[in-house]
């Protein structure tokens, strides 16, 4: 007979295996039969933290939302770089890729979830935007490239590994290429006058 786990379990415990199932086994893996079971205690602790499995559902996403959002902020704005290249290895650095590609998935079919990539995808082109002006492009543009490298992240996401790198690198070679040409135009003008 399987002995229970005897160690009280928190609410955090039950959203990091609820994002470590939802990664491995998707939408269906996330039920409290299930994560009960894998964390080999009763519905009781479910029930000591979760009113339903809604409130359980929110909580995983809250909790990817914190705990994968500020440190891509952080990643990205304290990365001293003035290439999208080593931006966009400091972004790839960050290693969301497999929860990302879940709770994406989750989004197609559960609605607070789509809401919570929305927030998610808002708040990274900010943050892009934000870098972007820090190195020389106007607010239009570099929100623009902004919504194009978070595009072509998330695209990327679906390309097998190889081929993803190699995608990448051509994103980061044309955006530094409309960055560099950008900067120039101002010049351009003022040498003219």
């Amino acid at each position: 007979m399987a002995t229970r786990n005897t160690c009280r379990l928190s609410s955090k415990d039950w959203c990091e295996v609820g994002l470590d199932r939802l990664t491995q086994g998707g939408a269906d893996a996330l039920t409290i039969g299930r994560i009960a079971s894998h964390l080999n205690v009763t519905y009781g602790s479910f029930y000591s933290h979760f009113d339903s499995a809604d409130t359980y559902f929110r909580a995983v996403l809250e909790h990817w939302y914190s705990c994968n959002l500020k440190p891509f902020a952080r990643q990205v704005l304290g990365t001293p770089t003035s290439t999208m290249k080593g931006l966009v290895e400091a972004v790839s650095e960050a290693g969301f890729d497999e929860v990302e590609t879940a709770i994406r998935r989750w989004a197609d079919t559960y609605g607070p979830a789509a809401c919570t990539v929305r927030q998610a995808d808002r708040y990274r082109v900010r943050v892009l935007t934000q870098l972007l002006e820090s190195n020389g492009l106007e607010t239009p543009m570099a929100r623009a490239q902004g919504q194009l490298m978070l595009t072509a992240y998330i695209g990327s996401l679906t390309l097998a590994p190889a081929d993803r790198a190699e995608t990448l690198e051509a994103l980061t070679q044309l955006i530094d290429s409309a960055a560099r040409e950008d900067r120039q135009v101002p010049q351009r003008v003022a040498d003219s006058t």
